[in-house]
């Protein structure tokens, strides 16, 4: 309800009721995704619709969803929100790394796995080929950063 009021010499006031709308886009699947699906673009489609009758944790852009993985499966059509997303991993348990240790005029870099899990900067331990276990800092493409 609004209250509208008049100060003039007839002083008054009116309740109206109002219903209040806001139109925009919000990001929606495309299909079904299983609980763990990373998102590409081919998973998500710009939808239009009022965005009131959604959480505040509803998605707008595209660059907030691709390339994390679900929480939780979702049906076709379904709204994508921030708390059904996690980030994907940057390294797997298992996956072959690089181990790079970088210093004043000097790198040295060898293969080794993953012992674990790890996101994108977080810490994570690695077995070298010797069978040594050296922790570093998780980066894209399988590198640990062991310069510490």
């Amino acid at each position: 309800m609004i209250g509208v009021r008049c100060l003039g010499p007839a002083n008054w006031t009116v309740y109206v009721q109002v219903n209040i709308s806001v139109t925009g886009n919000f990001l929606a699947s495309t299909r079904t995704l299983p609980s763990g699906t990373m998102l590409t673009s081919d998973d998500i489609a710009v939808r239009s619709g009022d965005l009131t009758t959604f959480p505040n944790s509803i998605l707008t852009d595209p660059t907030q969803a691709i390339g994390k993985r679900l929480r939780a499966g979702i049906m076709s059509g379904a709204p994508l929100r921030s708390d059904l997303l996690v980030a994907s991993w940057a390294i797997l348990q298992g996956q072959t790394v690089r181990t790079v240790a970088n210093g004043s005029g000097f790198s040295v870099s060898s293969e080794g796995k993953a012992i674990s899990n790890a996101l994108d900067g977080q810490v994570v331990q690695v077995r070298t080929s010797s069978g040594q276990i050296v922790s570093g800092i998780a980066k894209p493409n399988g590198i640990v950063d062991v310069s510490h």
